[in-house]
């Protein structure tokens, strides 16, 4: 195949750029782009040069090893330590690098034609950075999930409960905890509504929706290795409920108390 000096450094580019990318994907990371620059342009240089020597393989495979380590460092020294950003990065090219071999053994001459390596890479990058971040999505939501036990009496209804963050709503200046109107009274009745002693706009729900404010005679919660926090928590009934699968919003005032 013909080598056109212009597009292997555009693919080279790319490629370098993908992997930059995903490593820093891996940590939940910004791109940056003077550390990105300086590791491509050393990439770029490595692979221009690397055709010029023929070196027996127990010195080609620590040297790679070696450029894989330098580059990680431009990319991270000061940021991350030696060892998890070189894992990012190779574990960002080997993905990349994976896929465009797993693509070349479709093609007729076993080689990619110029810039689908660069096509290649962006597809590998976009598709994993999602998925890390619905990754990440879920784990935030497993760490904000909580059993909730609600006691009214002698009664005690246990419901699936969120540490909403966005939730600072406050009766008297006791936290107060969202939860949907299906879920009280299917485990208590409508009948203990009638606890109520006024309402408030639930400005954290949005819509102006006025909820109805209950005293429960305790909250027992169950997070992370505490298994029995008790809180002063008010209820706030809400007709028109939330967009989430969970039955109680609660407020981010749990958290450390």
């Amino acid at each position: 195949m013909k080598v056109y000096i212009e597009l292997f450094i555009i693919d080279n580019i790319a490629t370098s750029l993908a992997a930059a990318w995903l490593s820093y994907s891996f940590f939940g990371m910004r791109l940056h782009i003077a550390r990105t620059t300086a590791a491509v342009a050393a990439g770029l240089a490595v692979s221009i040069v690397y055709p010029y020597f023929r070196l027996p393989l127990y010195i080609t495979i620590p040297a790679k090893f070696a450029v894989g380590i330098l580059l990680s460092q431009i990319l991270f020294y000061g940021l991350k330590k030696t060892v998890p950003s070189a894992m990012a990065f190779f574990a960002a090219t080997a993905l990349i690098g994976g896929a465009c071999f797993a693509a070349s053994c479709l093609a007729e001459d076993d080689s990619l034609p110029y810039l689908v390596p660069s096509l290649i890479s962006a597809a590998v990058a976009v598709l994993v950075k999602l998925l890390i971040g619905e990754a990440r999505k879920k784990y935030a939501e497993m760490r904000f999930s909580c059993e909730t036990d609600i006691i009214f009496g002698e009664k005690t209804a246990r419901f699936r409960g969120f540490i909403d963050s966005g939730n600072g709503l406050t009766d008297n200046g006791v936290p107060v905890a969202v939860i949907k109107m299906s879920a009280f009274a299917a485990a208590f009745g409508v009948e203990e509504l009638s606890r109520s002693s006024h309402r408030k706009t639930d400005r954290a729900l949005g819509g102006g929706e006025q909820l109805i404010l209950v005293k429960p005679c305790k909250i027992r919660l169950y997070y992370g290795e505490n298994a029995n926090i008790y809180k002063d928590v008010t209820l706030g009934v809400s007709a028109l409920g939330f967009d989430r699968e969970e039955d109680i919003l609660l407020p981010s005032s749990v958290l450390g108390e």
